[in-house]
């Protein structure tokens, strides 16, 4: 798959930079940008058809998520994430997962479960992992809402 076949999967329905955030998260997670890759960005947006003042806002976006990285004159580049970098980002969602459900607990309804066990029931039966993932973040997502922390969601 390439980029230009990834784009039309993508959902459009927000601000152009994070549309495209999510076209290049989704292409990192793919492989169809690899670690080290250098993202040169007038050649991305208009391989991607879009501006390059939102498609920086995208970069800077994924940079914060650890996703991409500037290095100077180079430019941005894929991050690698080192086995120490993943362990510390498991260890901050579990404890941000662990404080937010404590909140949310007592607040889950009955249809809320009986959407989740719809939900957990055909993740268990898809095999492309990025769908896979996509139904998890879902999952959690929908559990957590009724907390009504809208900052520790998007930490989260």
């Amino acid at each position: 798959m390439t980029l230009e076949e990834l784009m039309p999967r993508i959902s459009g329905d927000k601000a152009a930079s994070y549309y495209i955030a999510n076209v290049l998260r989704e292409a990192i997670y793919r492989g169809i940008l690899q670690e080290n890759e250098q993202l040169l960005q007038n050649q991305l947006a208009a391989r991607m058809g879009v501006s390059p003042i939102p498609l920086r806002e995208a970069l800077k976006q994924l940079e914060i998520e650890g996703l991409v990285e500037f290095r100077g004159r180079r430019g941005a580049i894929v991050s690698g994430l080192s086995l120490e970098d993943a362990r510390e980002i498991y260890d901050m969602i579990t404890w941000l997962e662990v404080g937010i459900m404590k909140v949310s607990f007592d607040l889950i309804s009955n249809a809320l479960i009986q959407e989740e066990e719809v939900l957990l029931d055909r993740m268990e039966k898809e095999e492309d992992p990025v769908k896979w993932r996509d139904m998890n973040v879902l999952f959690h997502s929908s559990l957590y809402e009724p907390a009504d922390r809208p900052m520790t969601l998007d930490m989260l």
